[in-house]
């Protein structure tokens, strides 16, 4: 009577391989669809929770007022890059034009990444950027007393940075 104990096991197996854990690119597209709903519901701090810490300055920037009226971003599929997910989109306001935001794991959860979507799609320009220049200037007191006290502080034989 081993016969029911191989058939338990393999329904088990069956049974765990039906069972649908999400994965990394349903993350992203969970964490993008999130997103999507804290910006079309204007709510600039739920916002700051669903994008990179680095990206949450840029909230403030949005124009959610003009973003509430247009129609949501369609995500098509997510990809994963090494650990970035790219989540491409169809923007039903631009003629159903395609693109991606990229979507990344920090901190335990998935968030949008505006910096990097915002770097990907940035298109450099030829206009050359103005020169540094320097202006000579009279050394103030305060000038003096630094390199005064850099002067102390470096032993004797070393060269002065």
């Amino acid at each position: 009577m081993r016969w029911p104990t191989p058939v338990a096991i393999g329904l088990s197996l069956l049974a765990a391989a039906c069972s649908h854990a999400p994965t990394g690119t349903d993350r992203a597209l969970s964490a993008f669809g999130q997103f999507q709903d804290a910006l079309f519901a204007g709510d600039a701090t739920l916002l700051r929770g669903l994008v990179t810490e680095e990206s949450a300055p840029v909230v403030d920037e949005l124009p959610l007022a003009q973003i509430r009226q247009r129609q949501r971003l369609q995500a098509i599929s997510a990809s994963d890059e090494r650990g970035s997910y790219l989540v491409q989109i169809r923007d039903p306001n631009q003629g159903n034009a395609r693109g991606s935001y990229v979507v990344v794991r920090e901190n335990g959860r998935f968030v949008v990444d505006l910096v990097a979507t915002a770097a990907m799609h940035a298109t450099p320009t030829d206009r050359p950027t103005d020169p540094h220049h320097f202006e000579p200037r009279e050394l103030s007191p305060a000038d003096l007393d630094r390199i005064r006290q850099r002067e102390l502080a470096t032993p004797p034989g070393q060269p002065v940075r």
